[in-house]
């Protein structure tokens, strides 16, 4: 996080990665990821939000159809978001 204590601005820098398990018959799929984000706010004026999420899992869904079937993914996902404070 970094301030500018003079224009009142903070600017905020994240990430991570994840494990997200998914319910499946006799046991879970596992699905990761990885996510950043990044923050500007103007203090008691407006707030500015972005972020972006990849997830990735092998052999998902195998046990939701009595057919032989599963599937890979991959999805990307961007996240923007504005507040503006009155």
């Amino acid at each position: 996080m970094f301030f500018n204590l003079k224009n009142q601005n903070i600017i905020t820098i994240r990430g991570g990665l994840f494990y997200d398990p998914a319910p499946s018959e006799g046991g879970v799929d596992e699905i990761y990821g990885i996510s950043f984000g990044l923050g500007f706010a103007k203090r008691d004026k407006f707030c500015f939000d972005f972020s972006y999420q990849y997830r990735y899992g092998n052999d998902i869904g195998e046990t939701l159809f009595e057919l032989p079937f599963s599937e890979d993914i991959e999805e990307h996902t961007i996240y923007f978001s504005m507040i503006n404070y009155l």
